[in-house]
């Protein structure tokens, strides 16, 4: 696949919930809003962006954690308008995660006045590609756009998630198509498996997969949701002794595998003689890469496993950074 070409992906607009791994499930991605003049406060106090700084326009991932530092909710904020926020996230094939979102939002909201909204009206489109093939190469990564006389916003996410740049595109359903084919009329569609594999390739966790009610975010690489220039938060003090100790017990590792590759689940082993259980793998592209949980000494680029009732054997290609961005 080359950086030129053109893809477009179709996410869900409603949650599925088939009776399949939820990698083989569309992507459930949902756009919430917050308006009101304590939203700022609001989310300066509860999220892990520095919400303070961030100007119209603009946006960043973040997260909500528990008092253990796990996650509760993981999503981009865009800043709108002065007062104004979205929250734009995978909602999970079963809606759990924009519920658990919406539960946080309301554990924590005692007498501030802002009103939250999910947006069903709307549906998105993602396109990889440049700004500029939109005619829009001012656009950068972290920028939001209301494009005028159009009822479309263009969001650029960057290229972490998936190796590509990647942008959505939000507004009514055919309006929005119409717009997308007069600007991409090019554009091939992406299918789920091939943004799997793009997504495994590029070491980003996923909701419903590795990301969990068990999951902390230092574990999985998700560093850049996390702000060290603010003040507390929920969790603050767990990822900050977590920094200081070194890292976590656990490491987000993108393995290469020989042989037949193993099912999302398996138990990964060393090759100590008895070998010891090391870690899980949590996601598959059929390709022979992988992604998976690994103890900390074990999460080391070149580490040799093997998985539990298999002969195939795992290679450590890539590890996740913890370290928090200065």
């Amino acid at each position: 696949m080359l950086e030129s070409e053109l893809m477009l992906y179709r996410p869900n607009a409603l949650p599925v919930s088939e009776d399949l791994p939820v990698t083989q499930r569309d992507i459930h991605w949902i756009w919430i809003t917050m308006t009101g003049r304590d939203a700022q406060d609001f989310l300066q106090r509860l999220s892990t962006a520095d919400v303070r700084n961030l100007q119209p326009g603009q946006g960043t991932p973040a997260l909500f954690l528990t008092a253990q530092g796990k996650i509760r909710a993981y999503f981009t904020l865009w800043n709108l308008a002065p007062g104004a926020y979205a929250f734009e996230l995978d909602g999970g094939t079963d809606g759990k995660a924009s519920e658990a979102l919406l539960g946080f939002i309301d554990q924590y909201t005692f007498a501030e006045k802002f009103s939250v909204v999910p947006t069903e009206a709307l549906e998105c489109r993602w396109l990889f590609t440049e700004p500029a093939a939109l005619g829009m190469p001012e656009l950068q990564a972290g920028q939001t756009r209301a494009l005028e006389g159009t009822g479309i916003r263009l969001c650029h996410h960057g290229k972490a998630a998936y190796g590509h740049e990647w942008l959505t595109a939000w507004g009514q359903g055919a309006e929005l198509d119409r717009w997308v084919k007069g600007v991409l009329p090019q554009a091939r569609e992406l299918p789920l498996p091939e943004l799997e594999r793009l997504r495994i390739q590029a070491l980003q966790p996923r909701v419903g997969v590795e990301i969990d009610e068990d999951a902390m975010p230092l574990e999985l690489g998700l560093i850049d949701a996390i702000s060290s220039n603010k003040g507390c938060y929920p969790g603050q003090e767990v990822i900050e002794r977590i920094v200081s100790l070194g890292s976590p017990a656990r490491r987000l590792c993108a393995l290469e595998i020989h042989g037949a590759s193993p099912a999302p689940g398996t138990m990964l082993l060393n090759l100590a003689d008895p070998p010891a259980e090391v870690g899980q793998l949590t996601s598959v592209d059929g390709s022979g890469r992988a992604l998976a949980l690994l103890r900390k000494i074990h999460a080391k680029e070149g580490m040799e496993l093997r998985f539990v009732d298999s002969d195939a054997r795992g290679r450590v290609v890539r590890v996740s950074p913890y370290a928090l961005p200065s």
